[in-house]
């Protein structure tokens, strides 16, 4: 892949790739601990810590498109990415070094969900600058900086996670500082290969001095200060969380109402088709955080963890699928560039109505591993749980880089960075509808003497709920494209 990159693509996309690859270690790191630190550790119920871990995902990214607008308008990307990063340490060091309590937990959580927002949007819009004259290599590109975020992934959920479950909870949380703090080393020393739209800082408007003589650079560093302690409070109260993300989500389509009046007509076309496949991604990522929401807690109570008498680590299962994706991914980054070659790839509507099929396939793999395990009165096999992890690859691989390249390419010029936060932005609100329905799933798990067929149903009636949008969306498309003048209208 190295010599791929080397030949072909921008020299800056490697220091993005391995910067984006600790992020990613340091997030799934925390990732694959926290629910079952909350609910061994600290004793949380089930069905609390899964609300709490969906409120904290959607806090990571409800303020990727504030991030994305102080970037386009203010400081530039290099430094939003930076800020970002030092909060997200901040973060993990809180976590790992003030003990085993609330208060720490809260406002750790509450400093890397707002380091995310300023550091997330904006990693993904520069991958995007890099190609700004290299147009063909844009989908492939994405797809090798997508192998970035899985293999920190894949790293983070066996390290981190195995450290965590079997040395200490706090050892694995320093090791995502740790990772969070090599990201921003390989980042600052690859800024030389960056395109010099990733650094264009609004210097007028930095140093303008505001109330009591604070400048406006000044101002955006305690904001995410700010954002810490808010998050950290929202996070720690769901029903307060309920009404700021309500709130947040009628501003963002205020804003939205009016950024639609200065778009042109072919502008508003692209958007549009963006915004509706949104709501779809929306449901998709509701759907797929389960992977570390309610199926952490599955492979904890019904899943056969015994191999030839060692017993697994719960981390360890829910790396299958990590592990599927860096294998996996570059795979699909060259089929999509092949399918182009020849002009056979499909769309990214129809990319988007595949990825919910396998979200579909996943569900059903764990319900009837689930009902097959009760039938014989045994634990489920670990293979139904690592099929599902197949399909909910081939699933995130049609969506998610897909999603990413398709921002960068319609969103106008002057908007790159706000409409990748936008994007972030709604597909944080599925950290929260998956906390919802991972609390539904698991709300009984603790008092009931079969949880296995509490997970089962609940799994299964994801399943259909997935294929049934999978069905609205292909029926969508097919009249869209019906009533359009021509198919490349509706084409993003």
């Amino acid at each position: 892949m190295s010599s791929h990159l080397h030949l072909k693509h921008p020299s800056g996309l490697k220091y993005l790739f391995f910067a984006e690859m600790w992020e990613r270690f340091s997030f799934y790191g925390l990732s694959a601990l926290l629910v079952l630190y909350m609910t061994s550790r600290l004793n949380f119920a089930e069905d609390n810590a899964t609300v709490i871990f969906g409120s904290y995902v959607t806090y990571l990214y409800i303020t990727t498109a504030f991030g994305g607008v102080l970037a386009d308008r203010i400081i530039g990307y290099r430094r939003c990415v930076l800020i970002g990063g030092l909060a997200i340490m901040a973060g993990h060091i809180i976590l790992s070094s003030l003990g085993s309590n609330s208060t720490a937990l809260f406002l750790g959580l509450g400093c890397i969900s707002a380091g995310t927002g300023f550091f997330k949007s904006n990693v993904s819009t520069m991958v995007g600058r890099l190609y700004d004259k290299k147009e063909a290599l844009r989908s492939s590109g994405f797809a090798y900086f997508y192998t970035g975020i899985n293999f920190g992934s894949v790293l983070a959920t066996f390290i981190v996670g195995y450290v965590g479950e079997k040395i200490g909870w706090h050892y694995g949380f320093m090791l995502a500082a740790f990772g969070m703090a090599l990201g921003l080393v390989v980042f600052e020393k690859g800024k030389k290969h960056f395109p010099e739209s990733c650094d264009e800082p609004n210097f007028k408007v930095m140093n303008k001095k505001l109330i009591l003589g604070i400048t406006v650079w000044r101002l955006i560093i305690l904001s995410v200060v700010f954002f810490a302690v808010l998050f950290g409070y929202l996070i720690a109260h769901p029903t307060s969380s309920m009404i700021v993300i309500s709130l947040s989500g009628i501003g963002l389509f205020v804003y939205l109402s009016f950024l639609w009046r200065s778009l042109t007509t072919a502008e508003k076309t692209r958007i549009a088709t963006l915004l509706l496949l949104s709501i779809f991604m929306l449901f998709y990522w509701s759907l797929s955080n389960q992977t570390t929401i309610s199926i952490p807690l599955f492979i904890k109570t019904s899943v056969d963890l015994n191999i030839f008498g060692y017993q697994l680590p719960v981390t360890t299962v829910m790396g299958i699928q990590l592990t599927l994706l860096v294998i996996i991914t570059p795979l699909f980054g060259f089929l999509w560039q092949r399918l182009s070659d020849i002009n056979r790839e499909p769309s990214d509507e129809i990319k988007f109505v595949l990825s919910l099929v396998f979200l579909s396939l996943s569900f059903t793999f764990l319900a009837v591993g689930g009902y097959s395990a009760i039938n014989s009165l045994s634990y489920v096999s670990v293979l139904w749980v690592s099929a599902a992890y197949l399909m909910l690859v081939f699933g995130e691989l049609c969506i998610s880089p897909v999603g990413l390249a398709l921002v960068t390419r319609v969103a106008p010029e002057h908007l790159k960075s706000t409409m990748m936060g936008v994007w972030w932005t709604i597909s944080a609100y599925a950290g929260f509808f998956g906390g919802i329905i991972g609390s539904h799933i698991t709300k009984d798990v603790k008092s009931d003497s079969n949880p296995t067929k509490l997970f089962s149903s609940g799994f299964f009636e994801l399943a259909v709920a997935a294929l049934f949008m999978a069905i609205l969306l292909f029926i969508i498309i097919y009249l869209l494209r019906r009533f359009k003048k021509s198919p490349e209208e509706f084409q993003a």
